[in-house]
């Protein structure tokens, strides 16, 4: 995961592309997590879209968790949002 994290902040657009053409399985799943942890705070959009291609479950929910529990201090009122709209406690 520190791999793709790094690569993501140094070339986000060549590790989309890496992941597009990765076969799915543990490997990109990790991969997934990683970059859209890593893309959320530079582009949500993205990284929400990258999200949604996991599968419900354990490594989606705890992505989105991850997300919120690292949502910038001085936006509490979007933090809150995050958390209702994916049922996050």
């Amino acid at each position: 995961m520190d791999m793709i994290s790094r690569w993501t902040t140094e070339d986000y657009e060549a590790a989309g592309n890496w992941l597009r053409a990765a076969p799915d399985g543990p490997a990109k799943t990790a991969a997934v997590r990683s970059y859209a942890l890593t893309v959320f705070k530079h582009d949500p959009k993205t990284a929400m879209q990258w999200i949604h291609t996991l599968p419900p479950g354990k490594d989606r929910d705890s992505t989105l968790r991850n997300i919120h529990a690292n949502w910038p201090k001085d936006d509490p009122a979007g933090a809150a949002a995050f958390a209702k709209e994916h049922a996050i406690k």
